[in-house]
């Protein structure tokens, strides 16, 4: 049995005594080590915690990292006698968070992984490093689905969530939490099958006929036609720019 924990953004991890420790609202949580793993979250790379906001590893990120290093982070470190694991990874999940929990969630089922993930791997590596841009010639991608993954479920959570307190509202932000990241996972699953019949990554023929994500594609299309709108009324103009030395340039 695999549970899914939701943490801010940032916070420090540290492991003692075989206990992954987390400071959480004047407290500390602790996880078993072995069937404990962090997801681009902990601000450390080891003992379970896979994250790249570290001095060394600033040009890679959790995906890359769990699939190149799966043997020491993951393998080395997997208990496969529990009967609970726990995966932690940031609240509003992003592709890299989703990634690294796909995979750590497919080796702790001992489930194959595709030999196509390390494309996708690459993929939100160029996501996190801001590489990768909405493109108007191709609106429906990876990237702008799993934006509106989150949109469309925030939607449905967010005014619920915002009528609770104490703990309700705890639960109901962690089940919100779980849903973007198990409705992004069948994203992954469909990804990772067009891949396999030959389809590439940047293609726009990568969702051709799919029923599986219509209402995420329709929310994309419908939104772009509301920026086209938009910017067909926009005005455009030159503005000043200060630079430190308080002169004006303009652009």
């Amino acid at each position: 049995m695999i549970k899914y924990f939701f943490i801010p953004p940032g916070l420090p991890a540290k492991v003692e005594n075989n206990n992954i420790i987390l400071p959480l609202e004047n407290n500390y949580l602790y996880f078993k080590k072995g069937s404990t793993f962090l997801c681009d979250v902990g601000n450390y790379l080891g003992e379970g915690i896979i994250d790249h906001h570290t001095l060394d590893k600033e040009n890679e990120c959790a995906t890359t990292l769990v699939f190149f290093e799966s043997k020491t982070l993951i393998d080395e470190v997997i208990n496969f006698e529990e009967n609970e694991y726990t995966i932690i990874t940031h609240l509003n999940p992003d592709f890299d968070a989703i990634g690294c929990s796909y995979f750590v969630t497919k080796k702790i089922k001992k489930e194959e992984i595709s030999i196509f993930f390390k494309t996708l791997a690459n993929y939100i590596l160029d996501v996190d490093l801001g590489k990768i841009h909405l493109d108007h010639d191709n609106i429906i991608t990876p990237f702008s689905l799993i934006l509106a993954i989150n949109h469309l479920i925030s939607k449905e959570y967010d005014p619920i969530i915002n009528s609770l307190s104490g703990v309700e509202r705890f639960n109901k932000l962690l089940e919100k939490n779980e849903k973007i990241l198990l409705r992004s996972f069948e994203l992954l699953d469909y990804i990772l099958k067009r891949l396999s019949e030959g389809i590439n990554i940047f293609s726009n023929k990568l969702f051709d006929g799919s029923e599986l994500f219509s209402d995420e594609i329709n929310l994309i299309k419908i939104d772009l036609e509301k920026y086209n709108s938009d910017h067909l009324r926009s005005e455009k103009y030159r503005i000043p720019l200060l630079r430190k030395d308080y002169d004006e340039r303009e652009i």
